[in-house]
């Protein structure tokens, strides 16, 4: 604990220790509502997708072109920005 947290009266502890658990349990409705809280986009996620794409490019062309346009305009929007 810090030195600021130190010097408390023990009513500004009890007070602090609630506000603490209050924020906890909203935390944690929070994730019960919309979920954990998600994961950032891994390099393996990225490999995941072009071996999707390349297979997608022999089995279903038109799919695999709506797929990469799409891709290539989300990035330019991006590089845009």
């Amino acid at each position: 604990m810090d030195q600021q947290h130190d010097k408390l009266t023990p009513q500004e502890h009890s007070v602090l220790d609630r506000f603490y658990e209050l924020s906890k349990k909203v935390t944690a409705a929070v994730a019960t509502v919309k979920g954990p809280k998600e994961k950032d986009t891994t390099l393996a996620d990225v490999d995941r997708l072009i071996s999707g794409l390349q297979s997608l490019a022999s089995s279903d062309p038109a799919a695999y072109h709506m797929l990469v346009a799409r891709l290539q305009n989300a990035l330019g929007a991006n590089d845009k920005g």
